[in-house]
């Protein structure tokens, strides 16, 4: 059902999650010169701004995230389920910001050696909501668990 208060924290989740893919918001920037050294290949840090769509990988976290949290919306009846669902996409969440911080890592070693000051940007905000959006999710569907429990203890 729409009207429960886990449905709009995990609508919370999913438009957290397709924000990163509709407005390529940058997770990081370098400043500075960016030059590659000689030896290494190509980066994705070339124009001084680390997107989601730079990596394949991350664009398919955030949709299966934004999927997960769609289908988990429509597990109402089946609680534990749902709940399975939610735990996924905070899963799919957390790996989104360490793979990401794993991506940003690898392309910023392949710069030149030199000062580089880097920043992290507003995209990075958006996964972080996207757990505390699951969060509270997972409190509202126990508490919805625990009401309907009581509620069979009375009957």
């Amino acid at each position: 059902m729409l009207q429960r208060i886990q449905s709009l924290f995990l609508l919370g989740a999913m438009a957290s999650g397709l924000s990163l893919l509709i407005d390529p918001m940058n997770l990081a920037s370098v400043d500075g010169d960016v030059t590659l050294l000689k030896s290494q290949p190509q980066s994705m840090l070339d124009d001084g701004i680390f997107h989601i769509s730079d990596h394949i990988m991350l664009i398919i976290l955030v949709g299966l995230t934004a999927v997960l949290s769609v289908i988990s919306i429509f597990q109402f009846k089946n609680r534990s389920r749902q709940l399975t669902f939610v735990r996924m996409t905070m899963i799919g969440f957390l790996l989104l910001l360490v793979l990401a911080a794993f991506f940003f890592y690898q392309d910023y070693s392949k710069l030149n050696t030199g000062s580089y000051l880097f920043d992290i940007g507003y995209g990075a905000i958006a996964p972080v909501a996207g757990i505390l959006f699951t969060i509270l999710a997972i409190r509202a569907i126990r508490k919805d668990e625990k009401l309907i429990r009581s509620m069979d203890r009375l009957r």
